[in-house]
């Protein structure tokens, strides 16, 4: 099975509902089926996502469950601040490159 863009897709959708004011509509032409973001604390969640995991599954019931749940979970991890940035930065990566190839 193979992984396309869709799970970079659900990712920027988790990131779009978190920073959305209004509730979230994710069923197209079911404008009374809309989920607000609740927050606790510094974490947001919206279940708008999963739900457009499920009815992506349901629909089309070959597509990739995993890929879509890991993009699921990246953006939520993303928007929560994790990884840190830093950990993107050139000294970081090359460090951990070399790290990792002399072991």
């Amino acid at each position: 099975s193979s992984v396309g863009y869709s799970g970079v897709l659900f990712a920027w959708m988790v990131i779009s509902t978190l920073e959305r004011r209004e509730p979230t509509c994710p069923i197209p032409f079911l404008n009374d089926v809309c989920f607000s973001t609740y927050s606790m604390g510094q974490f947001k969640f919206n279940v708008a996502p999963v739900v457009s995991l499920f009815v992506a599954q349901f629909i089309m019931p070959r597509v990739s469950f995993m890929g879509h749940l890991a993009g699921i979970i990246c953006g939520f991890g993303l928007h929560w601040g994790w990884p840190p940035i830093e950990l993107g930065s050139p000294n970081v990566l090359i460090g951990g490159v070399f790290l990792v190839g002399n072991l």
